[in-house]
Formats: C-alpha cells, structure tokens, sequence
C-alpha cells in the first residue's frame, strides 16, 4: 500500500509540474503575442511616416569648432553624448578624407550621421504621445538614454539615397516636434536656416558643397540596405 500511495504521490506531483509548465508557456506565449502585436502596430506607424520634402540640407561634423555657420556651437560634445569627439575617435574633418572616413583615423562610430531638431531628454512629454517615439522607445538599445539617438533615416538628392543614423540635435531648434514626427515645414526655414544637418560621408556620398534640398524620412534598421553607412553602426 506505500509503495502504491508513493507511486501515486508521484504522479500527481509530475501532472503538477506539467500543469505550471503548460501555464507558464501559456503565459510567455500570450506576452510574446502581445509584444509582437504592438511591435507590428508601431511598424505601421514608421512606415507610414511623413516623407520631409525640399529640406534645406547643410554640413556639419563631429569636432567642428563654434562659427557662424554652425549656430556658435561646437561639435565637442552632441546633445546626447558630451564626450563625442572622445567616442567617434577624433575630428571628423570635412576635407582631409579617404573615402567616406576621416584620413587620419578609422573612427569608431557610424561616419554616417544627421542632426535633427528635437530633444526628446529636453521634451520628455512627448514619449507618451508620439506613436515614432514609442516605436524608438521599444528599439532603444539599453545603453542609451535617448530613444532617438542611433535611429535610421533614409536621405534623397541628386537621384541618390543614403541612410544615417541620428546622433544629434539641431540645426537652430531642439524641440521642432511638429517638423520631425508630423512632418510640418521646418521651424529653421523660417530663418533661411536649414532643416536637416548632415555629417561629410553624407554629403560626400550625395554628391553636394555647402548647401542642398534633400528628401528624408525615418526607416527602421531592418530595412536599411547594405551600403557604407551599415560598416560600422553606432550602438552606444
């Protein structure tokens, strides 16, 4: 009789164990729906994205010293990164170049990069209403504090496409919401200032000096092709 009771304490105990397990699958399961669910929501969302037209385009770079044409701000730091020259590897010389990098020096980070006018650390209110920054919020690589910094925008000119990341804020505004996710004329035009910075690999690849009229709009990294800009991607 003990031994026939223990066989049947042991049954019970490993239909018990399977019951938890067929319950946590179950759940995992439904959170792994749900996650997925929002996920391709959100995807709609990017893809559906304003495409920004005829934005006047200019060149800026990381190490770039304060001067008229670039707002009197330096280049030092990005509003997301006050060590950037530190972590790109060094200046990022519009003019000495070997390709699309800088001569002197392989950097460490994308040389494929843009400014775009909005903060979200400074506008933090909008992380709850935006469908854009809610989709970069779930993308965001845990490293970063921003959910903007390193996302991926496709640029057209010149019967050309290049992609970048975002890895900083400006030109002129830090909080020209409307323009950058609902897709209203830039604030900047407005002073004859530009709408969209560019980094050298960009402008070099686009095929520009000084100053153009671009076409631009948010991608997500599974969509950007291979190309330059994907050698090194920015992570951090």
């Amino acid at each position: 009789m003990r031994k026939q009771a223990f066989y049947y304490s042991c049954i019970l105990l490993m239909l018990c164990i399977l019951g938890m397990q067929e319950c946590f699958a179950s759940r995992n399961k439904k959170s792994l729906e749900q996650t997925l669910e929002q996920e391709s929501e959100l995807l709609k969302i990017i893809q559906e994205a304003p495409v920004h037209k005829n934005i006047r385009t200019t060149v800026f770079w990381v190490g770039e010293r304060a001067r008229p044409r670039s707002g009197w701000s330096d280049n030092l730091a990005s509003a997301w990164d006050r060590r950037w020259k530190e972590s790109y590897g060094g200046l990022d010389s519009p003019v000495y170049r070997k390709g699309y990098r800088p001569a002197k020096f392989s950097p460490k980070q994308n040389p494929f990069y843009v400014a775009l006018p909005f903060n979200d650390i400074s506008n933090p209110d909008y992380l709850e209403i935006c469908p854009l920054l809610k989709y970069f919020k779930i993308k965001r690589n845990s490293q970063t504090k921003s959910v903007c910094k390193n996302q991926w925008i496709e640029i057209k000119s010149n019967d050309r496409t290049c992609y970048a990341q975002w890895q900083d804020v400006g030109p002129v505004y830090t909080d020209d919401y409307n323009y950058v996710f609902r897709g209203h004329h830039p604030r900047a035009h407005e002073q004859e200032m530009a709408g969209l910075d560019v980094s050298p690999a960009v402008r070099d690849y686009l095929g520009f000096n000084g100053f153009t009229r671009t076409e631009w709009r948010f991608v997500v990294e599974e969509d950007v092709p291979q190309g330059p800009w994907a050698k090194i991607v920015t992570r951090l």
